[in-house]
């Protein structure tokens, strides 16, 4: 599961890499995994053919962790974006190309192997082109992609509050503003508040297309996520006031009960990510970081229905259950980093090159206009 859907670069107010996050990420990717592998297996094809070593039984931690990072990083890119196009065209950049090659390989695994546990037809695959599927109700190529519907959502929601409302209440340096007139605690507490009431009066249902087009389990990570890129900037009262919303909001259990366990478990997302980012990044482990990061979205995107059918296929060769996870781990690692290094670091490159290029002819009609002798 994800949000494992984050630029391509991490970077700090100077500059520098947040190398944890990057690594952080990578980690959250490798659980969700290892919970699909392992405890998940049997929903989905049946028991193992040994006892596992491990069964990672804790669905919710890897995507967790995304969210509450999705909302540090795509708050900070959205203050670097000079027009509300600018983030757009990054957001498509990033998820997009990545997205359409790893889901034409897993319709490819589907009908070459005829593993199809969700039944997909072609009528589904092409709506799956629309990214945010959830919305339709239609069968996901991989269940992986139920993440990218929140994902996209959020970041519509959250760039159209930025550019229309919160800029011409404050200003972009002080988004984190401690005053009356900063919107930004209003909309934020607006948000989960309305999570809360909706998941009391409907359940935790989740995969609906309204609950996941306002994330009514997970909107509160997200807050925390924003509420930590404030600290981050040295604001103390607006974040503050971001984290004990999203705290009380994600502590509220079925019938509107506070559940301390959950304020706990909050608390202790938001101090993971808080630490991955002061982690001191030597060299090398920030290239060890670097590539769990770069890897992370394709592996999510690959690793559900691939890494099932190979799976399946090694067991039915007597493989020892433990080394086919093993194997098709590190086959997805592999298949993951190639779709990385061919078609998404390639896609961003030359969809950043047409931006710079537009974005020049936009400046030149400018001053040709303002200057017809130019």
């Amino acid at each position: 599961m994800l949000e494992p859907v984050l630029p391509s670069t991490t970077k700090n107010s100077r500059g520098a890499r947040f190398g944890g996050l990057d690594a952080l990420r990578g980690i959250a990717s490798l659980l969700v995994v290892l919970y699909h592998y392992t405890s998940q297996h049997a929903s989905v094809i049946g028991p193992h053919n040994a006892k596992l070593w491990i069964d990672f039984n804790y669905p919710a931690i890897g995507v967790q962790i995304f969210f509450v990072i999705s909302g540090f990083v795509i708050f900070m890119t959205l203050e670097r974006s000079r027009r509300a196009r600018d983030f757009a065209i990054a957001r498509f950049a990033r998820l997009y190309p990545a997205f359409v090659a790893c889901m034409l390989l897993t319709a490819a695994c589907v009908w070459t192997t005829g593993f199809n546990p969700r039944h997909l037809g072609v009528v589904d695959f092409l709506v799956n082109f629309i990214l945010v599927v959830g919305l339709y109700g239609s069968v996901y190529v991989d269940p992986s992609y139920w993440t990218l519907t929140v994902e996209v959502c959020f970041y519509v929601g959250l760039g159209l509050f930025f550019f229309l409302v919160q800029h011409r209440c404050v200003s972009k340096e002080d988004d984190f503003a401690a005053s009356l007139r900063n919107p930004l605690p209003y909309a934020a507490i607006a948000w989960v508040s309305f999570a809360v009431r909706e998941r009391i009066a409907h359940g935790d249902s989740l995969f609906t297309p309204t609950a996941l087009a306002f994330d009514y389990l997970y909107a509160h990570l997200f807050v925390v996520g924003i509420a930590l890129y404030g600290f981050s900037q040295k604001k103390i009262m607006v974040p503050g006031l971001l984290l004990v919303a999203a705290v009380a909001a994600g502590s509220m259990g079925e019938g509107g009960h506070f559940h301390a366990t959950a304020a706990i478990k909050i608390l202790a997302f938001a101090a993971v990510v808080q630490f991955a980012m002061m982690i001191p990044v030597r060299p090398l482990a920030a290239a060890a970081a670097a590539f769990l990061g770069e890897i992370s979205y394709p592996l999510y995107l690959l690793h559900q229905v691939i890494g099932f059918a190979a799976i399946r296929k090694l067991e039915a060769m007597d493989v020892n259950a433990n080394a086919a996870v093993v194997l098709v781990m590190m086959g997805m690692v592999v298949l993951a980093y190639l779709v990385h290094r061919i078609v998404e670091r390639p896609a961003q490159r030359l969809i950043k090159r047409w931006q710079a290029r537009t974005q020049v002819r936009s400046t030149s009609g400018v001053v040709s206009a303002s200057h017809p002798a130019a």
